[in-house]
């Protein structure tokens, strides 16, 4: 049995999280690295240092333009609806959102002087095997 302390959402659970509002004109999918600015959340590049220096963790669910939603920097998020299989690392990818590949110089559009950032590692989850949860655990690794 885990610990949620959003109390309205047992699909998390979580040591470091953080309400954040999303203003961006659109839905930020489940597990999408965030960033936090002056209005709100918003994807991160990591081609910019800013970005990689504002980064707060991911989303623990979709959240709908103008809504709060919760952003998770260390815990286990369930059911993030994710295909890849169980100890997949999981990588900051180079259009902000999520890949299994490790950014590499010429890997996956990566160049030198983008930001290598480790979100975490997939499991299968308790109840039901079919479905993929993830335990995150924020890591910039450095430039490349």
């Amino acid at each position: 049995m885990s610990y949620d302390p959003t109390a309205g959402n047992p699909s998390v659970a979580m040591s470091t999280a953080k309400s954040a509002a999303n203003n961006t004109g659109s839905t930020i999918p489940i597990f999408m690295p965030v960033k936090i600015t002056a209005t709100g959340i918003q994807t991160v590049n990591p081609s910019v240092e800013a970005d990689i220096d504002a980064f707060a963790g991911v989303t623990a669910s979709a959240i709908t333009n103008g809504s709060n939603g919760f952003i998770v920097s260390s815990g286990l998020i369930q059911n993030t609806g994710l295909s890849y299989p169980a100890g997949t690392a999981l990588w900051l990818s180079k259009s902000g959102g999520v890949t299994n590949v490790k950014p590499d110089i010429g890997v996956g559009g990566f160049v030198s002087g983008d930001w290598v950032v480790k979100l975490g590692v997939t499991l299968l989850n308790d109840s039901s095997p079919l479905l993929i949860d993830v335990i995150v655990f924020i890591e910039v690794k450095g430039q490349l």
